[in-house]
């Protein structure tokens, strides 16, 4: 009797183990990083992720707190342009979204590969040295 109580007990702990870590397991989220920009200029890049496609969680990229200062010292409105990273072949655009200090979506990418994105414009403007972009939370989610 002592010996199958023992071995039910041994029985329920291990069940209980196990449904404990398939309850710690995170949702299906493959991934994300959360930065800040501090006086980027346009042409500036994230750092690269890899999407390896095992979910259906969208690519986007959120911003808040942000600031531009140079002769234009109001924010409106920073184009992040963003890329797959396809190895030998040159980097393929997945597009530009004008964030304006919020969330910019790109969808669920259809391959797994490489990502990263650019600032290409800052207020508009493609090309303006004095322009400086700070972004006090980035968050890349994919």
């Amino acid at each position: 009797m002592i010996q199958f109580s023992r071995r039910v007990a041994a029985v329920v702990s291990g069940g209980v183990v196990l449904a404990s870590v398939f309850a710690a397991a995170p949702a299906f989220a493959e991934g994300s990083w959360t930065s800040k920009l501090t006086g980027v200029a346009i042409g500036k890049s994230s750092r690269s992720w890899q999407d390896s496609h095992t979910d259906r969680v969208r690519t986007a990229t959120t911003f808040a707190g942000c600031r531009i200062s140079g002769k234009d010292s109001g924010f409106r409105s920073a184009t992040v342009r963003l890329y797959d990273e396809r190895g030998w072949l040159p980097d393929k655009s997945m597009g530009s979204k004008v964030n304006k200090c919020g969330r910019s979506d790109w969808g669920v990418m259809t391959r797994p590969d490489r990502y990263h994105w650019t600032i290409s414009e800052l207020n508009g403007s493609s090309y303006d040295p004095v322009l400086r972009l700070s972004v006090t939370t980035v968050r890349q989610a994919y």
